[in-house]
């Protein structure tokens, strides 16, 4: 969520400045500044009592720091309008006079999992219009009541509904009035001693009954034995994603099918045998197509899931499912899937898999592989022609045969995970693979190298090598490569020689690597290393990485993301096509060059000092297009766009 917070403009003297990060200064220093109006301290481990000294603080932004508590001086900020402690995953609790703040407009609290529970008089932040999460109490005065005269809106997330022992409770909720709220999660959380209140959960599901406005729906942990009647096309008629997680008892569904606008459905971990249930079609009507607007159906965990349907057939249904996700479903008896003429991708098991014909499996097949089975041979997979992406999962070793190979010849996309005992891929498997585009290897823990013929593939545009602490060097010839990501391979002691295609290459957590050999079409570069990496790293080697690279090398570079370079002490020079840069917790940086093509800068955790004054650096970030902040909270990795 986007907010704009009034009373945010730029400053010229720093006593005066509206908005600053912890990073800009030391944090002693940040709360002396009196009459400061916005402070993201996302970084900071403990919020000093001196919180209280801003009086004129109106968005206050820790989100994803480390704190477990607030101090209560926090509730003396009159002015506050936006407090921001999302994804705060260690925060145990909220300051007990929180509802003192009477400005309060937003209380961004998601993913706050240790939260145990809410401050008392909730009700009393009547101004409240964002309340990400709220944890139902043990007492009066912090129960689900508490909500009803907040007219909040977005998304909402109730936790430990198990405390909720009257359903009338949670009727004063008046969830079904908060015609805003667009996702609702709502979740169960009992331990394994707790005894299952079936009849009570179930009254209590069906009294949090939501406004028809309602997109999201999560529900997790439900001990009952049937979803409530509001599950319905009459209830929840925009309802687009729908999660029902660990219900075991859940033997049933409502009219699911019936949703016109649901595109998601997930199960995992529920006790339902049919996804369609006769009695839910409909008796003596014309058959209404079932889930017309599903893409994607997840099944996971499912034991007593028999089929789709009573009847098997799943000719009236699923027209426009483009993505199906099977794992863990024993007695599932799949249906012929060539009806599904829209099916783009299918995941399931090895065994489930030898069940399909070919006309049952989609262009993107992902295959996981059973912990009994010692090796897969790629011939199972041979009589699938027209896969074109293939993923295998779990796989303790894979063997080849020629005759195998050929009849994926085709094959644009390999991905190998989690592949935890193999040391080196099949002799041959990827020469045959002339087709192929994009490799990815992702946490094959034993991983010792890649075949030398990988040299062969001339059609390789992407390889994304991540979470292989074995392996030690490359290959060193791709000739074709324009993408390489490099995540987490902490033996890789240097890149292959020659590159000369590679437009994008990402290095992270990769604290060997000391050196980039030269790069003629480079236009983006992540290196990234983990804050101790900096005792393997010296200062002289850096340097050569930096500085005595050709100039030309770095002339097509339009952008550059460095983070965590403890040694790193100057950016190279003649970054002529440079649009976006990105500096954090670089703390030897004293000055970055002149960048006559720059549009998006953000620099933190770094003593810009020397050539790089006050006066420049001020005068750089006023003369944006935009916030720097507010782009760089849109700015997606490299790596992130990759997987």
């Amino acid at each position: 969520m986007e907010n704009k917070v009034p009373g945010v403009q730029s400053e010229r003297n720093l006593a005066s400045a509206s908005t600053i990060r912890e990073q800009d200064m030391n944090i002693t220093s940040i709360f002396e500044l009196t009459s400061l109006r916005v402070l993201n301290a996302r970084a900071i481990k403990e919020l000093p009592p001196s919180i209280g000294n801003l009086k004129h603080l109106r968005y206050l932004n820790l989100s994803r720091s480390e704190i477990c508590t607030l101090p209560n001086s926090l509730c003396t900020l009159w002015n506050l309008q936006i407090l921001n402690l999302d994804y705060c995953v260690r925060l145990v609790a909220l300051p007990k006079k929180l509802t003192s703040l009477r400005n309060l407009r937003h209380l961004c609290l998601w993913d706050c999992k240790s939260l145990c529970e809410m401050p008392s008089k909730m009700r009393e932040l009547n101004g409240l219009k964002t309340l990400s999460m709220f944890v139902v109490g043990l007492k009066r005065d912090n129960q689900l009541e508490e909500l009803e005269c907040l007219n909040i809106s977005g998304r909402l997330q109730i936790r430990h509904l198990e405390r909720v022992k009257d359903h009338m409770d949670a009727k004063k909720a008046k969830i079904a009035e908060k015609n805003n709220l667009r996702e609702l999660r709502l979740s169960w959380e009992r331990n394994a001693l707790s005894k299952p209140e079936e009849e009570v959960d179930e009254k209590v599901l069906e009294a949090l009954e939501p406004h028809p406005n309602l997109e999201y729906l999560h529900v997790r942990g439900f001990s009952g034995r049937y979803l409530p009647s509001w599950m319905t096309n009459a209830s929840l008629q925009k309802i687009v994603h729908i999660y029902i997680w660990d219900c075991k008892n859940c033997k049933r569904f409502p009219k699911l099918g019936e949703l016109p606008h649901l595109e998601t459905l997930s199960l995992r971990d529920a006790g339902v045998e049919y996804i369609i249930d006769k009695e839910g079609v409909g008796s003596g009507l014309p058959a209404k197509i079932q889930f017309v607007g599903l893409r994607r159906l997840g099944l996971i965990g499912l034991p007593n899931l028999k089929g789709f349907s009573k009847e098997q057939g799943i000719k009236d249904a699923f027209p426009n499912l483009e993505s199906l996700l099977i794992q863990d479903c024993p007695s599932l008896i799949l249906p012929p899937l060539s009806s599904l003429q829209k099916l783009e991708s299918l995941t399931c098991s090895s065994s489930t898999l030898g069940l399909l014909s070919e006309e049952d499996i989609p262009s993107c097949l992902g295959v996981e592989i059973e912990e009994s089975l010692a090796c897969i041979p790629i011939e199972t997979l041979s009589k699938f022609s027209k896969v074109r992406t293939l993923a295998i999962m779990g796989a303790k070793d894979i063997s080849v045969t020629r005759e195998g190979l050929q009849a994926l010849k085709e094959l644009t996309c390999l991905w190998l995970e989690s592949c935890r005992t193999m040391r080196c891929l099949p002799e041959g498997m990827l020469r045959h693979l002339t087709a192929l585009e994009y490799l990815t290897i992702w946490k094959c823990p034993e991983l010792l190298e890649l075949p030398e013929d990988i040299k062969h593939l001339k059609n390789l545009d992407w390889l994304v090598l991540e979470g292989l602490p074995k392996m030690t060097c490359l290959p060193q010839a791709f000739q074709h490569l324009t993408w390489l990501v490099l995540e987490d391979l902490p033996e890789l002691e240097s890149l292959p020689d020659q590159l000369p295609s590679l437009t994008i290459l990402a290095v992270m957590n990769c604290p060997k690597v000391v050196s980039i050999p030269a790069l003629p079409n480079l236009k983006e570069l992540t290196v990234t290393w983990l804050p101790t990496a900096g005792k393997a790293m010296s200062e002289r080697k850096w340097r050569g990485l930096a500085q005595d690279c050709p100039c030309s090398q770095f002339q097509h570079l339009t952008y550059l993301y460095l983070n965590h370079l403890p040694e790193l002490e100057s950016l190279p020079d003649q970054l002529l096509c440079l649009s976006m840069l990105v500096v954090i917790s670089c703390p030897k940086v004293v000055s970055i060059p002149d960048l006559p093509n720059l549009n998006v800068l953000n620099i933190s955790g770094c003593q810009l000092e020397g050539e790089m004054s006050e006066r420049k650096w001020r005068g750089l970030a006023q003369d944006l297009p935009r916030p720097i902040a507010a782009m760089f909270e849109k700015f997606k990795t490299i790596h992130a766009a990759v997987i």
